[in-house]
């Protein structure tokens, strides 16, 4: 077995058929699927942080125009279903939305107004 055969029975181990059409339809190689696999199975270095991120110096305060934008932007990405789940990309991350994860798995959870004026008010639902 040749090295392009084998390397192909590993990405096929990974995907799917709807899964390669997902990535054709993205425009996304084979190539780059497998660079991506080995960075991933590689793993990176740590970063060492100088400092933490604060408003201004790493982190963006936006504006209410900025938001309702992404907002509108949220809410037709949602309705034509290219939002299909929120997954934090970190530990510290999963903490940090932790109460947001449990509010939105709720059969009865509120809504965004409801949720605005609670955190306004520095309180939790």
């Amino acid at each position: 077995m040749n090295d392009e055969n084998s390397d192909n029975m590993k990405i096929n181990a990974y995907f799917t058929e709807k899964d390669y059409r997902d990535f054709e339809s993205r425009g996304i190689s084979l190539n780059e699927i497998e660079a991506q696999i080995d960075k991933f199975n590689r793993g990176t270095r740590p970063v060492k942080l100088n400092r933490a991120a604060t408003i201004n110096d790493g982190i963006i305060r936006f504006g209410k125009d900025a938001l309702d934008n992404y907002r509108q932007q949220f809410q037709a990405a949602e309705a034509d279903g290219r939002i299909t789940k929120f997954v934090p990309a970190s530990g510290a991350a999963s903490r940090m939305f932790k109460a947001l994860l449990s509010v939105l798995n709720e059969e009865n959870r509120p809504v965004w107004n409801e949720l605005i004026a609670a955190a306004d008010r520095g309180h939790s639902l």
